[in-house]
């Protein structure tokens, strides 16, 4: 039996050292030969027939890599345990002198952890270990469930500086030893690992520090006021605070100040990350978000909405997980609504949608085979379902290009869409708003009230000429000029489709009249135009670089203010 072992224990060695699974049967027979002086063919035949080894011209231990190993760590036990003997090694197969440092190999790891297993005290081996692999010296005291205090600082020293190291390697290694110790004190150390320009070091670095839990909260916060650490590192905290943190805890000044900072930093990361981390806080990120926006200049507000364009969270820009728009609705109140250009009607309570329709929300439609089925296009057999290109194809700018009738066809689609999804019932349809509606969600009347005294509008509260952007940017970016229900980018940025027909007073004029009412200015039209009262108008078949539309939601039983039933658009 002491013979059998001893030849498994060589010919582990053997193949272990050549890095292989397999042994040549030779090879085998030789080392039989040299270490018992039996018949090497009978003493293999009784290890093939026992089945701890298999094969026929190429052997291999049975069933699996771990019996190789053990057998490995059996042999070599007492070498790697006294460390500083140089011998021949045992049955004739030679150790070298570099058997220690294979400790860096990771093809002989879990031999390693093996022999810690079969020691007495691992402590010993894996203070030894520690200078050149301290996450494998980990496991060894793991495995021999004897760790003491000593063992785990010294690893823990050793882990603190290789993460300094320039080599990736060994970041890794010490990365993932802090991880495994789970002590307050590779907390630190973990963090400053979040801004490593490595991914699998940071990602390691980040789930670590998440087991933490709300331990680590501290240590985040400080992280996040740090502003010698990277903009990305302090980013990657506020990733990890809000996954840990209570939200009251989000809510603290140490947090939310810094937070502001990141969330206009020019590092795309740190403002997706601060732009989730506020819509998360709902209402009151929101807030802040709009006070930290009010607070940059036009041009710095224009490249945020860039950075943030393919992960805009904000609810009300993209769309929901089942691929349709995700629309932010406000109630409008009801009143009377007209004047000097527009007859006075009364508008009844609807919703409106925050923002105008975005290029994401589009091109949902578009995806959909909006352009080529049938049903959406009825009433308009005559139109051409040609799409046109856009300027900007990012996500939260609003779609331009459009004109009325691919307006009043998105509605229809996202109409059905919604009722099948039970997002709204039967009795709602989702439309243009009428002049007079637009206007209502625009200003916000009330009855009784002198219209002749509503406020002018401030040219410098929305994408006009007078904030010198010259082109569309992404809605929302001028919270200054939200509408008094909620509405957002109602003066600026684009001109938006009404449902009506344009009248110089009425409103409405023959059915065949393809004049179409567009409101709210643009950042290329006059300033004057993007007051919320200015009218304006276009054919319903043009298109522009600055037109678009937006959508309200209204009940099907009330009748579109100054529009005729017979209208093509209802």
């Amino acid at each position: 039996e002491t013979d059998r072992l001893r030849v498994l224990e060589a010919i582990a060695v053997y193949m272990h050292q050549e890095k292989s699974l397999t042994i040549k049967r030779k090879q085998a027979l030789a080392i039989i030969e040299r270490g018992t002086g039996l018949n090497p063919e009978l003493v293999l035949q009784n290890l093939l027939q026992n089945g701890l080894l298999t094969g026929d011209r190429d052997l291999r231990f049975a069933p699996h890599q771990t019996i190789q190993e053990y057998f490995a760590a059996r042999a070599l036990k007492e070498e790697i345990l006294r460390i500083a003997r140089k011998r021949t090694g045992l049955l004739g197969v030679f150790v070298g002198p570099g058997l220690l440092e294979a400790a860096n190999d990771p093809w002989w790891a879990e031999t390693f952890i093996q022999i810690a297993g079969l020691a007495d005290d691992p402590n010993a081996l894996a203070v030894t270990l520690a200078d050149l692999n301290p996450w494998l010296a980990w496991w060894c005291v793991q495995e021999g469930r004897a760790v003491n205090k000593r063992t785990t600082q010294i690893i823990q020293a050793k882990s603190m500086e290789m993460i300094q190291s320039p080599k990736v390697e060994e970041r890794r290694r010490g990365a993932e030893t802090l991880a495994k110790l789970q002590t307050p004190r590779a907390l630190e150390p973990l963090i400053t690992l979040l801004g490593d320009s490595v991914p699998e070091i940071h990602h390691l670095a980040s789930d670590a520090v998440s087991t933490f839990g709300e331990a680590a909260v501290p240590f985040l916060v400080d992280a996040l006021n740090d502003e010698s650490l990277m903009a990305v590192a302090r980013a990657r905290a506020l990733n990890l605070l809000a996954q840990v943190a209570y939200k009251d805890e989000l809510k603290s000044p140490r947090v939310l100040k810094p937070l502001a900072q990141l969330a206009m930093n020019p590092q795309p990361e740190a403002a997706i990350t601060s732009l989730q981390v506020l819509m998360s806080l709902e209402d009151e990120g929101e807030a802040l978000l709009d006070r930290i926006l009010t607070n940059r200049p036009p041009a710095r507000r224009v490249k945020w909405g860039e950075l943030v364009a393919e992960n805009d969270c904000r609810p009300g820009v993209t769309i929901r997980a089942d691929g349709l728009p995700d629309i932010a609705w406000y109630k409008v109140e009801a009143a009377t609504v007209g004047g000097i250009e527009l007859e006075y009607r009364r508008v009844e309570p609807f919703y409106i949608a925050k923002y105008p329709v975005t290029h994401a929300q589009y091109q949902a439609f578009i995806d959909d085979d909006g352009y080529t089925r049938d049903v959406w296009w009825q009433k308009f057999p005559n139109i051409p379902r040609v799409l046109r290109a856009q300027p900007f194809k990012i996500a939260n700018y609003p779609r331009v290009n459009i004109s009325w009738y691919e307006a009043i066809v998105f509605c229809r689609w996202l109409t059905a869409r919604y009722r099948a999804s039970n997002e709204i019932s039967e009795k709602w349809v989702i439309r243009l708003p009428t002049e007079w509606e637009w206007e209502q969600a625009a200003i916000g009347y009330i009855d009784d009230e002198d219209h002749d005294r509503i406020p002018g509008f401030d040219v410098t509260r929305g994408n006009t000429p007078a904030a010198k952007i010259g082109g569309v940017c992404a809605v929302g970016l001028f919270p200054e000029g939200r509408s008094p229900f909620g509405a957002m980018d109602m003066g600026g940025n684009i001109r938006e489709w009404c449902l009506n027909v344009y009248n110089w007073h009425t409103g409405t004029r023959r059915l065949d009249d393809d004049r179409r009412s567009l409101r709210g200015g643009s950042w290329e039209e006059a300033d004057y135009l993007a007051a919320p009262t200015a009218r304006d108008f276009a054919a319903g078949s043009e298109r522009g670089r600055d037109i678009g539309f937006r959508l309200c939601i209204a009940p099907l039983n009330l009748k579109p203010v100054g529009v005729s039933p017979e209208d093509p658009g209802v």
